[in-house]
């Protein structure tokens, strides 16, 4: 994991931590609240992390398979992250 990568995360973990943009549930008990938020953390990391990886670390995915997308593998098939 890249440097820039690690520190979207931590970012995003900041953004998300309750009582710095919003607190939901608002009457939530604190570890409800905590769960909430880390659950939020999780999916936006999980559908922006393809992303990240596309852009930032030049990655791209072919057929569910991550490959660098300088190589010849963004444009045909690689199977376990090399070009078939």
């Amino acid at each position: 994991m890249s440097l820039l990568v690690s520190l979207y995360a931590a970012i995003l973990f900041f953004v998300l931590v309750p009582g710095i943009l919003l607190t939901v549930p608002r009457k939530g008990g604190k570890y409800v609240v905590a769960a909430v938020h880390a659950l939020a953390f999780g999916i936006i990391y999980y559908f922006t992390n393809k992303i990240l990886n596309s852009t930032i670390e030049g990655n791209c995915t072919v057929k569910g398979k991550s490959c660098r997308a300088s190589s010849y593998c963004c444009n045909h098939n690689c199977k376990d992250g090399h070009c078939v």
